[in-house]
């Protein structure tokens, strides 16, 4: 979609028809400085990481905590699933109306091609995910993933019309250290 951007004066520029994501292209580097601001406008993220586990009975659960927090959760502040890819389709259809948003864990920088086990970022978004966690700390240290290839996934979820959930964290050893700090500077 279409993106409005101010100049210096504070006057718009005309539309920009490309994806816009604000992340970081180096180590404390914003890759579009320009979105720095828009976070002061975004409600608060609640996302839970399902990671390598769930069965389709699943469901049973998730339904009975939105029955249990029917009403508790604000409406300022926006609640998403990331499942593992195998319960997308199932809980994008049970959970449609209950203003939950799904998301995918992970997806591959490309559209298609010969990649066994990597899914997609138009396969996460026909499946019915709206989002995709990029950068998880566990794909950095289990995959060697670095910011280049963040950028990439994060680019290919903007291109299937996903959101992409940036990580920019320590590891759970790291905070144990007390390095949080350090890793995220």
């Amino acid at each position: 979609g279409a993106v409005a951007h101010g100049n210096k004066a504070g006057k718009p520029n005309e539309a920009r028809h490309e994806p816009r994501p604000g992340i970081l292209d180096k180590p404390g580097r914003f890759a579009y400085p320009e979105m720095v601001g828009i976070w002061r406008f975004m409600k608060p993220l609640i996302a839970g990481n399902w990671k390598m586990n769930g069965a389709s009975s699943a469901v049973l659960e998730v339904q009975k905590l939105i029955e249990a927090f029917s009403g508790a959760a604000p409406s300022s502040h926006e609640i998403i699933i990331c499942p593992p890819a195998t319960l997308i389709g199932l809980f994008a259809t049970e959970f449609s109306d209950e203003g939950i948003g799904i998301g995918g864990q992970d997806c591959h920088p490309l559209a298609a091609g010969p990649h066994t086990g990597d899914i997609s970022a138009e396969m996460l978004a026909d499946a019915g995910a709206a989002y995709v966690i990029v950068g998880h700390s566990e794909r950095r240290a289990d995959h060697g993933e670095g910011n280049a290839l963040v950028l990439a996934k994060a680019r290919a979820a903007r291109r299937a019309g996903l959101a992409p959930i940036v990580c920019v964290g320590e590891t759970e050893a790291e905070r144990r250290a007390g390095r949080e700090r350090d890793i995220v500077e």
